[in-house]
This record gives structure tokens, sequence and C-alpha cells, in this order.
């Protein structure tokens, strides 16, 4: 079964089953379900200035967001108004023939309320510095910090059925090399 299928299916699973018992398939109201992602990986060095364009690699991720995302009825696609952060969002949006929408990441608060009417399926394009604050807004979890040098594949995947909201953290696109540093994880400081 192929990765694309297999995160299809996953996520119809988790949407269906995400409230536990609690949670009854209805045909009247559907959960939304908001994807949150910091933009792919972007020029780094001298020259690149304030509104970088994503990397080759960062390309191809946006095309594997686009593969992932493009069966699951995406209704409605925004982006900050950055290079990395459009370039990340338009091949899904151009797939689905959707407009990449505008907003302020300064105003999250409010863009947070916007998106609680903005329909099922919304995916939105942040950054290092947003997409966890606007995870917590939309009443999911944060998770912990991104790595602003190397984390470019955190997927936030939001059900928000009434009040409650269930947050995954999935990965996606390339599979990332291991760490290089010489961090000693939790479980073997405790041992």
């Amino acid at each position: 079964m192929s990765s694309r299928l297999k995160l299809a299916f996953f996520c119809l699973f988790f949407v269906l089953f995400s409230a536990g018992s609690t949670y009854a398939v209805s045909t009247e109201s559907e959960p939304q379900v908001i994807y949150l992602i910091r933009h792919a990986e972007k020029e780094k060095g001298p020259g690149t200035g304030r509104d970088p364009h994503l990397t080759e690699a960062g390309q191809r991720r946006a095309q594997q967001l686009a593969y992932i995302l493009g069966e699951v009825d995406i209704e409605a696609v925004y982006s900050t108004d950055y290079n990395r952060t459009r370039e990340t969002a338009t091949p899904l949006a151009k797939e689905l023939d959707l407009d990449v929408n505008i907003y302020n990441p300064k105003e999250l608060k409010q863009f947070a309320e916007t998106l609680a009417q903005a329909g099922n399926r919304v995916l939105v394009v942040g950054h290092s510095n947003t997409t966890r604050k606007l995870a917590e807004l939309l009443g999911g979890e944060k998770g912990r910090p991104i790595r602003e040098a190397s984390e470019f594949d955190r997927l936030y995947i939001l059900v928000r059925d009434g009040d409650q909201v269930t947050t995954l953290i999935h990965r996606y696109g390339a599979v990332k090399p291991p760490r290089t540093d010489n961090t000693v994880s939790r479980a073997a400081q405790s041992d």
C-alpha cells in the first residue's frame, strides 16, 4: 500500500474515530479538519534576503504535500504572504483549482476565528513561530517546539467536532537524515 493511500486511510480513520465512543458518525454535521504546516525548506545564506524562495528539496516537499492531501477534499488553502509559504501552498491549490488565500501572521487570533468558518477541510501554511501558536488558538495541542533550522515536515491535523478538538501530529515528505548532534535522549538520561 502506498504511503499516500496509508496516510489518506489514516486521516479518514482518525476523523471518524477521534473522539472514541462519544462520537457518532452523522451526516448532519461533519467535523472540521484543519491541516497546519510550516513552509517547506527555504533558501539560506547571503543573497537570499528576507523573503527567500524554496530550495529544490522544499519544492519536492511541496509537491509531496499536494500528493498526500490531494484526495482529502481540501476546501480552502491559506498562506502568509511570503515566497516560501505561497510556494509551499501553491501545488496543492493548483491541483484542486483553489486560490491561495493570504492571511496576516501578526493577527493569528483573528485568523483563528476566521478559520472556524472556513469550511470542513482547510490547509494553513505558516512558519515555525506561528504554526504551534495557531494550533493552540484553535484549541489543539502545540506539540514540542519546531526546530527553526531543520524541521519542515511536521503536519498538524486538528479535528474540530463542536467544542472538542483532537490533535494529531504527523510527518510528511522525504525522510530526514538522523540527528548528528550528541544530544542524549531523556529515556537514556533516566537509566
